[in-house]
């Protein structure tokens, strides 16, 4: 993934290079360990994912999930277990609309998984304390940085979704499935501008803001039925 490769050159190429701390004594490593790319990674993507996530959180009604040429609602849960379950098992990018319950369900999961992380560098020796605080400030910077990076490309190239950006029609090597949540849509949807067919949205939509974002949906449903890139 590009975030990873962006991560890894911030901290390994460049921040490495320039604060040259060395590691515990009685690592087998001997690279430089100020800042822990580990723990860079691993609180980077969990920083990402929070960020991406928040988004996709609608108060009331129900949440929306995407699959391959389908639509579907689910009724919130009120179990943190069972919506732990529901959404983790699904892939990350097909959730449209997230209930709360269901983002801290998603949150708590992906915490036991990457917290660790940082902390294992530790008792392994491989890296002291400050360098892998050092290391999940700056995975979280990325993160941010690159998250923001991302939502304006969304923003911007929008009315692009479902397009073929490498490859033939038929045979496609990257296609634009990069879709903005769902919730930000409908805002995009009732302003007045885009209520009079804004042109980024595309040529075919229609004037009403329920026909938008069923263009819109369709789009995205469409795209998973193809070959995906993930940003």
């Amino acid at each position: 993934m590009l975030f990873v490769a962006f991560t890894f050159v911030m901290n390994d190429l460049v921040i490495k290079h320039i604060v040259r701390q060395p590691r515990p004594e009685r690592s087998c490593l001997t690279s430089c360990g100020m800042p822990s790319s580990h723990s860079a990674i691993s609180i980077g993507f969990y920083v990402y994912m929070l960020l991406d996530f928040a988004a996709r959180v609608r108060c009331g009604g129900e949440s929306l999930l995407v699959l391959p040429g389908t639509l579907q609602s689910h009724s919130p849960s009120n179990s943190l277990w069972l919506s732990m379950v529901k959404v983790c098992r699904t892939p990350w990018p097909a959730w449209e609309v997230l209930k709360p319950l269901q983002l801290a369900a998603v949150l708590t999961f992906w915490s036991v998984v990457f917290i660790p992380v940082p902390i294992s560098r530790v008792q392994l020796g491989d890296h002291y304390w400050q360098q892998v605080l050092v290391g999940g400030a700056v995975g979280g910077c990325t993160a941010s940085f690159w998250w923001l990076i991302v939502r304006k490309l969304q923003h911007t190239h929008n009315h692009r979704l479902g397009d073929v950006l490498l490859g033939r029609p038929g045979l496609p090597l990257l296609r634009h499935n990069a879709s903005l949540p769902y919730p930000i849509v409908e805002r995009r949807c009732a302003d007045s501008s885009i209520r009079n067919c804004d042109s980024r949205l595309g040529a075919d939509c229609c004037n009403c803001c329920a026909n938008l974002l069923e263009w819109y949906m369709t789009q995205v449903a469409k795209s998973w039925l193809s070959t995906s890139c993930m940003i």
